[in-house]
């Protein structure tokens, strides 16, 4: 009896081990795949598009040489093989698919093909920047320096002479982020090519690092179709908004409204980063009896944010008391009770004294 319980005991502990390795074995397999969705947006080729140009050569057959470019039905018309679709397909997976079949007509066909002129890009930003939206951007064609270093470089000759955009230049577009904005975790979604899976690819981008430590790795290339989303950070990231606000992301300048029992009411312009009080003593400081602060910003949502601020100028800049500013903000410096009651006197006795 002993020895059947003993060995009863010892199945259950190995079953149990059994199960266990292999959730542990699944959660690895998971966690690998999902390491190289995100790797893959790095490595992800180029998919060809209506409007891209590509230049085909035929060793041996240099009459066939030329520019064919890319229809909006995503088509290409080439000698011999008339209309052929190439939409959604890397140069490589191109080449193999025309080799293939210009073996019916050449004898071992030698194909080259790079892009000779790229379609706009066009991609959506969401999240936590101050315009979202879809937006178009395009290549950049470079000088003859450069196309004659290209020329020199072989692994450059897949996307011929241009520059292509990148996330920086979005975000740009997008006229910065929001101060809830969290430029370490920005999202892109990227379509994925047949031959390394198909459907969408997805990744995380620190911008910041960018910013912060110049990693040009994080700047990625944009493609047509991506969306980029900039999540909402839970704490107010300050290091980050002053780190933004000194680079090119953003506009140098803002322009913010100042109003109440200020010296210089009105319109004023003022240097990207400057918070709440620093525009109150741009526009000459608060005059005497003055009391709380009226905040109104207004977000892209439609709706405005107002709220009211303790008149406190030692409170820390890019706190809730003390906010980063941005364009279109409006401020108006309240007067305290008894400079209403003043106010009151002067505006309903002056003119009695004045005709007395």
């Amino acid at each position: 009896k002993i020895l059947i319980f003993n060995m009863r005991n010892l199945f259950k502990y190995k079953l149990f081990l059994f199960f266990i390795s292999i959730f542990l074995f699944t959660q690895n397999i998971n966690a690998s795949t999902k390491n190289t969705k995100e790797e893959l947006i790095y490595k992800s080729e180029y998919l060809i598009g209506p409007g891209d140009i590509l230049y085909l050569s035929f060793k041996g057959l240099e009459i066939f040489d030329n520019n064919y470019s890319v229809e909006s039905d995503g088509y290409v018309n080439l000698p011999e093989l008339g209309m052929t679709f190439v939409k959604n397909k890397t140069l490589k997976e191109i080449k193999n698919f025309l080799e293939e079949e210009y073996s019916d007509f050449i004898k071992d066909p030698d194909i080259n093909l790079k892009i000779t002129s790229h379609r706009p890009v066009v991609v959506t930003l969401r999240g936590e920047v101050n315009q979202t939206g879809l937006f178009k951007l395009n290549y950049e064609k470079l000088n003859n320096q450069n196309q004659q270093f290209i020329n020199q470089n072989q692994e450059f000759n897949v996307t011929g002479y241009q520059k292509s955009p990148r996330l920086f230049d979005l975000i740009k577009l997008g006229n910065g982020i929001t101060q809830k904005g969290d430029l370490s975790d920005i999202q892109v979604i990227r379509n994925n090519s047949t031959s390394q899976g198909g459907g969408k690819i997805k990744t995380k981008v620190n911008l910041l690092a960018l910013i912060e430590e110049g990693d040009q790795t994080q700047n990625i290339e944009l493609r047509d179709g991506d969306d980029v989303f900039v999540p909402k950070s839970n704490i107010l990231l300050l290091d980050q908004i002053i780190g933004i606000n000194k680079s090119n992301l953003t506009p140098s300048e803002i322009s913010v409204f100042v109003n109440g029992n200020v010296s210089n009411k009105g319109r004023i312009v003022l240097p990207q980063g400057t918070s709440l009080f620093e525009a109150i003593g741009a526009a000459g400081g608060v005059s005497s009896m003055s009391g709380n602060i009226e905040f109104v910003r207004l977000k892209n949502d439609g709706f405005n944010e107002r709220r009211i601020i303790p008149n406190n100028k030692s409170a820390l800049k890019g706190t809730p008391n003390n906010p980063i500013l941005l364009s279109g903000d409006l401020i108006f410096v309240k007067r305290n009770l008894i400079g209403k009651k003043n106010k009151f006197i002067t505006e309903y006795t002056a003119p009695l004294i004045n005709s007395y």
